[in-house]
């Protein structure tokens, strides 16, 4: 199990919960690493002690420190490394439970391309200090009632908006903000399954010219552009966090002889995959 695991709840036959939402606690030794895909989920993990260095697909070895908390998307690729020994509440979340948290994301839309994105790690309010601690004795008494976690996570998202400005809400959640949220949802579902983009409209039933259009829009990127971007970064964790020959890879993405990967990676990454692999591998392991 990994900080990126879904919540498990206790069992009950009068609530089931509509989405996989909750909090999880953990205490991480030092030197204690993972990878992983993750595909599903949202992740808000917020460090009450210790130091972690955080990659999330182009973003590498990004520092979150005591009372310090990050935002790591659905459909990313991450790994950590605890740097001391740390203590954590990680908020696990697929989706929105309201339309209000929807309706606020969407309207910060407007601003997205008033700024340039960079993942970090934000300070934890004074607010939220105490949310998160309070959270930590629930857990540790056993209280994981899933009816609890939803109510929690309402509470989450109306303190986030009372305790930062829009601006520091839109960067932080900048990856999740897009003019049409139940689109982005839907691309991020099934463009695994596409090779190209005529493939992923279709997946998403829409015809070529307006997914172009419409992608464009939520997404701020032409729709070709992106998928290469998400082929780069799945190439990556598929060359450090595996041992599969490069000529496996290579087929299981498309590309149509080992010299077409090998130029895509030059392209991509400035070097071929055998040595990017070598390169991350030491990369990971110092």
């Amino acid at each position: 199990m990994t900080i990126f695991t879904a919540p498990q709840f206790t069992p009950c036959v009068n609530y089931l919960p509509e989405f996989i939402n909750g909090f999880t606690y953990w205490e991480l030794k030092e030197g204690e690493t993972s990878i992983q895909a993750n595909k599903e989920n949202n992740h808000i993990i917020f460090v009450i002690t210790g130091q972690l260095s955080i990659t999330c697909d182009q973003f590498e070895n990004i520092l979150v420190h005591k009372e310090e908390m990050i935002f790591l998307p659905n459909n990313s690729n991450c790994s950590y490394k605890v740097l001391s020994a740390s203590q954590m509440i990680v908020f696990t979340f697929d989706r929105f439970r309201n339309q209000c948290d929807k309706y606020t994301f969407q309207k910060l839309a407007e601003k997205t391309e008033e700024m340039s994105y960079t993942l970090r790690a934000v300070s934890i309010h004074e607010l939220l200090k105490d949310y998160v601690l309070l959270l930590v004795r629930y857990l540790q008494k056993g209280i994981n009632c899933p009816h609890l976690h939803e109510e929690k996570q309402q509470e989450l998202f109306i303190l986030l908006r009372a305790c930062y400005t829009k601006q520091e809400i839109l960067h932080f959640f900048y990856p999740l903000i897009t003019h049409n949220i139940d689109f982005r949802q839907i691309v991020l579902e099934q463009y695994p399954k596409a090779k190209n983009v005529s493939e992923l409209a279709r997946l998403t039933g829409y015809n070529l010219s307006d997914f172009r259009n419409k992608f464009l829009v939520n997404f701020g990127v032409p729709a070709y552009q992106w998928m290469q971007k998400r082929k780069s970064c799945s190439i990556k964790f598929r060359l450090i966090t595996e041992n599969t020959d490069i000529a496996t890879i290579s087929d299981e993405f498309g590309f149509s002889s080992p010299a077409h990967f090998n130029k895509f990676c030059k392209k991509q990454f400035g070097v071929p995959p055998a040595l990017l692999r070598k390169q991350l591998k030491a990369q990971y392991e110092k």
